[in-house]
């Protein structure tokens, strides 16, 4: 049996999801036009693009470098937003 080289890193980066990433994903679907325009053919190459769409769709201006946690904070204004933007919620018990 050989030998096996020494490992090497794969080139995939695993960070962790914020749950306000998560929360802005799961709130997409209530945003059809939004949805459109993040799923338009090429509009989305990098996660830099996907980020700039969505903040347009809730007129949120992004000029400049941001680090993690500048992204995080991007998030939850657009998730805030989203909300806002949807309207209220009628819950109906039964």
């Amino acid at each position: 049996m050989g030998r096996m080289g020494p490992m090497r890193p794969s080139g995939t980066t695993h960070m962790r999801i914020a749950p306000v990433m998560e929360a802005v994903q799961s709130e997409l679907k209530n945003h059809p036009a939004l949805k459109d325009q993040l799923a338009f053919p090429g509009a989305v190459k990098t996660f830099e693009d996907g980020l700039a769409i969505m903040a347009a769709y809730v007129d949120l201006v992004l000029d400049g470098e941001y680090d993690g946690e500048d992204v995080v904070r991007i998030y939850e204004i657009i998730y805030k937003r989203l909300l806002e933007k949807r309207g209220p919620v009628a819950i109906i018990r039964g």
